[in-house]
């Protein structure tokens, strides 16, 4: 009897897994099935946005715009896109996934070696004013009427490396109309800002007699945009170009600091339970890039390709935050975010050309 009521509970379980079975792979057929109905509700928004970056680049080539104002410049031309029920799902997809890979590719361009030729002085520096620019924007931005978090975003724009660095750091904040509002209007003031002394900076540098190394790590130190940095040194000479280049990927790299203080900051402001903070996985493979970019193991085809991946990815993501947010919003900013963007630019260059009059490694350039 014993053995038999043993019998019939076993049968019993046995039947509540069958029924459950169905039931649990009717789920995950479900979760897969919305996944894809979601994949497939953002490829629109996605393809016009990595259309428009291709655009930019392109058009870059043929004008003397760099490509992220000219992806700016469309964005803002294509706020009814931002509006639109089919194209809205893929453009913040495109701001977040899009924003997150470019930057993690950023990586695969920079090598340890070349970045220790600034010399220990050089690397002191940059830490040094990387961080007192992002204070000083923090500190003061209530001064301008602006919220500290729009200040973090214009001094780490204005201390790193333009568009790249404010996108990096809104992938790390709680999205919202605001924040769209200040990226785009960060994105805005510092890409017309490198614009701007991609022209101004090298003529004033040959006007002060400034040697080509020196004015290499003023231009390299000093402007936001990558793509400004290049232009502006190798407008002075190849020297200054290259010195340029390698003092920016340096600034570049400081993004994995200040993401890393914003994920315990943010882990600090949260609910007391909160898990502990993780580096994001994007500035992981940003770091795995540089250590794979330093072994010499990247081909120079694999580098290339990746860089214009990069590119794309980035200006794609600037297309789509600024489609995303009405143009009446960032006007409505008013004059005090010009007013820190442009205090916080000037901040950054007289360090910069103190700096290279008493730097030794830049001292005899």
């Amino acid at each position: 009897m014993h053995q038999k009521s043993e019998r019939s509970e076993q049968e019993f379980r046995d039947s509540q897994r069958r029924a459950a079975r169905p039931e649990g792979l009717g789920k995950w057929r479900q979760g897969a099935e919305s996944r894809w109905r979601s994949g497939l509700s953002c490829l629109p928004g996605v393809a016009v946005s990595l259309l428009a970056g291709g655009l930019a680049i392109w058009g870059a080539g043929y004008s003397q715009l760099p490509a992220m104002m000219i992806a700016l410049l469309l964005g803002v031309g294509s706020g009814a896109l931002g509006r639109n029920p089919l194209m809205e799902p893929g453009l913040a997809v495109s701001v977040r996934v899009l924003t997150r890979v470019g930057v993690a590719l950023l990586g695969l361009q920079i090598s340890l070696g070349t970045i220790l030729q600034i010399g220990v002085d050089g690397l002191f520096y940059l830490v040094g004013a990387t961080v007192a620019t992002i204070g000083l924007t923090i500190l003061v931005a209530p001064l301008f009427g602006l919220r500290r978090g729009f200040g973090l975003l214009i001094g780490g724009a204005t201390a790193i490396c333009g568009a790249s660095a404010a996108l990096a750091i809104s992938a790390l904040l709680p999205p919202s109309g605001r924040l769209n509002r200040h990226l785009s209007f960060t994105i805005m003031a510092v890409t017309a800002l490198s614009t701007v002394a991609m022209v101004a900076y090298p003529a004033g540098l040959l006007a002060l007699g400034v040697g080509d190394v020196r004015a290499g790590f003023v231009l390299g130190a000093s402007i936001h945009d990558v793509a400004q940095v290049v232009g502006a040194g190798y407008a002075i000479s190849d020297t200054a170009g290259e010195t340029a280049v390698v003092v920016k990927l340096f600034r570049v790299m400081l993004l994995v600091p200040l993401v890393f203080v914003l994920a315990q900051w943010s882990h600090r402001a949260g609910r007391a339970g909160a898990a502990a903070p993780r580096v994001p996985l994007f500035i992981l493979a940003f770091l795995g890039g540089v250590v794979a970019s330093s072994a010499g193991v990247v081909p120079v085809h694999l580098s290339s390709a990746a860089a214009l991946a990069s590119q794309v990815m980035l200006t794609a993501s600037v297309f789509a935050v600024c489609a995303l947010t009405p143009l009446s919003g960032i006007v409505r900013a008013g004059a005090g975010p010009v007013r820190l963007s442009v205090a916080a630019t000037l901040f950054i260059l007289g360090l910069a050309l103190a700096a290279s009059a008493w730097l030794l490694p830049f001292s005899g350039g």
